[in-house]
């Protein structure tokens, strides 16, 4: 998913289900970013191995050119992007 965002702090966050676990996986659920005007910062979302429950889906901050290749084949989304 892509969104715009306006310069400033925001936290970015995925939704998963209550039980979901992230034991051996890295990143979090959520991303404190300051963004400033004229940049363009890359999250990946990435999903972790649950045990018993689904694994959580967790975000990492990539640098420019693995988000510029992980985006090259989305379609914007606005209807997905805002506060939750």
């Amino acid at each position: 998913m892509a969104c715009d965002l306006p310069p400033g702090r925001h936290e970015v966050a995925v939704n998963n289900l209550p039980l979901s676990t992230n034991l051996f996986g890295q990143g979090s659920e959520k991303v404190s970013l300051d963004l400033r005007a004229g940049s363009t910062t890359y999250l990946s979302a990435q999903p972790q191995m649950g045990i018993v429950t689904p694994g959580a889906i967790t975000l990492i901050q990539v640098t420019e050119s693995q988000g510029r290749t992980d985006v090259a084949s989305l379609r914007q989304s606005t209807g997905s992007c805002g506060a939750a």
